[in-house]
């Protein structure tokens, strides 16, 4: 299973969208959508049992703790969190 990271944008996703679902599906992996050289979504797989009602109320709560963290100015900005974990792709991205 490859877990690394990829970045594509706009006009990529536009042109390619059922290629990238078909390879976040395949290979589990998260892909980040730029708008203008920006971060601004990714696209993430979905477990089978991630959907299944039983579980709502988890991603529910899960969902108010982050919100309550959002708002209490518990957070990182979506730039820095990239720069720190993702160098490679920084430079990438400012080219």
């Amino acid at each position: 299973m490859n877990t690394a990271m990829s970045f594509i944008n706009t006009v990529t996703l536009k042109n390619e969208a059922n290629k990238v679902i078909r390879r976040v599906t395949r290979s589990r992996a998260p892909v980040i959508v730029t708008q203008r050289g920006k971060p601004a979504v990714a696209i993430i797989p979905v477990d089978d049992g991630a959907l299944e009602l039983s579980y709502a109320h988890r991603y529910q709560a899960a969902i108010q703790e982050g919100l309550a963290d959002y708002r209490a100015g518990r957070h990182v900005p979506l730039g820095a969190f990239v720069k720190k974990h993702f160098p490679r792709h920084v430079e990438r991205l400012s080219r």
